[in-house]
């Protein structure tokens, strides 16, 4: 006779087993991330933007990949300091 109950714990333990590893990588993922990357909102010419800012701008989303004074023109053109992520 088939056990239900049993089988469907021991594929409880399975999944958990295989899932834990997975949660606590992209847990140490994300608080990587969280270090090198801040969403800053909506792109304002008057803020400075450190290194790892993102912003939207036109439709888009960018990264300032050094950092970017109050005032500067934003250009989503090589060498700028921007890069769009998506």
């Amino acid at each position: 006779m088939f056990d239900h109950e049993a089988f469907g714990a021991a594929m409880g333990d399975l999944i958990r087993e295989a899932v834990e590893p997975l949660e606590k990588r992209v847990d140490g993922m994300q608080a990587k991330l969280d270090k090198c990357m801040t969403f800053a909102g909506d792109h304002q010419s008057a803020l400075d933007y450190p290194p790892g800012s993102l912003v939207r701008r036109d439709g888009g989303t960018y990264v300032s990949v050094k950092a970017i004074k109050a005032g500067s023109v934003f250009s989503s053109r090589e060498g700028s300091g921007w890069e769009r992520v998506l």
